[in-house]
Formats: structure tokens, C-alpha cells, sequence
């Protein structure tokens, strides 16, 4: 094994990284229960829970009739019979 020489530069890079990832793992836990306990519920004590529904979509749009767009004429014809008697 190898004789640790403290005044190596290397060794200090790795000791700081070592000790810069242990405070981080830290607070990352530390905010996790954080946020975890923060969230308590006021039973309803002094507001009125309501839920926001979206708007409901629109209907689709109507089929087009089969007959839409066509113009008719209507011609009738009587026949008037007089008949003397």
C-alpha cells in the first residue's frame, strides 16, 4: 500500500468532492422531509373546498343534411271540372 502524502494536491481535491457530495446528499434529504411534513390540511376549518372543473368541450359540429344547398320548385296543377247540369 501506498504512504498517504497529505500535501498532494490530488488527495485534497478528492477529500473536498467527497465532503461537497456527503452536504448535498444532506440537504436533499433534509428538503425531502421538509416538503414530506409541510403539508398539513386545514380541515375545512375557515375555507370552502371547491373543485375546478374544465370548461365541457362544445358539441361537434352538425352533419350536413343530404338535401342542403339544393333548390326545389313546386308546381301544381288543378284540374277544375264544371260541370252543368
Amino acid at each position: 500500500m501506498t504512504k498517504l502524502n497529505v500535501s498532494n494536491p490530488k488527495v485534497w481535491v478528492v477529500i473536498g468532492v467527497g465532503f461537497a457530495g456527503i452536504l448535498i446528499l444532506a440537504e436533499v434529504n433534509r428538503r425531502r422531509l421538509k416538503a414530506r411534513n409541510s403539508i398539513k390540511q386545514d380541515f375545512g376549518a375557515f375555507i370552502e373546498r371547491i373543485e375546478l372543473l374544465p370548461f365541457p368541450q362544445p358539441p361537434p359540429p352538425a352533419a350536413r343534411l343530404s338535401l342542403s344547398g339544393l333548390s326545389f320548385a313546386i308546381k301544381d296543377k288543378l284540374v277544375i271540372l264544371l260541370c252543368s247540369s
